[in-house]
């Protein structure tokens, strides 16, 4: 089983979060939203932890896969450290 982790919990995250739970083989393991809440909501319905620091995210979960739900205007520190832990990421 590979663990998903996912970074940002708003409409588009909710969006792939609904669709990733009809996938066999992957646990949502981590969830991160700058909103604590936000990622919280995500773990009532999918499990899993929730982060407002993907760093934390990232040392705690370790995961194999994540998926980046982010506005535009807020990529690049984010992947730079997903490409620097060799973590394979969708945008």
């Amino acid at each position: 089983m590979k663990k998903l982790a996912m970074i940002g919990c708003g409409n588009i995250g909710r969006y792939h979060l609904d669709n990733l739970m009809k996938i066999d083989g992957i646990e949502l393991a981590g969830f991160c939203d700058r909103i604590l809440e936000k990622a919280q909501s995500f773990t009532r319905i999918a499990g899993g932890q929730a982060f407002a620091d993907y760093i934390d995210l990232y040392d705690t979960i370790k995961p194999d896969m994540v998926f980046i739900c982010i506005p535009p205007n807020e990529h690049g520190d984010i992947e730079f450290e997903t490409i620097r832990r060799n973590i394979p990421f969708f945008v």
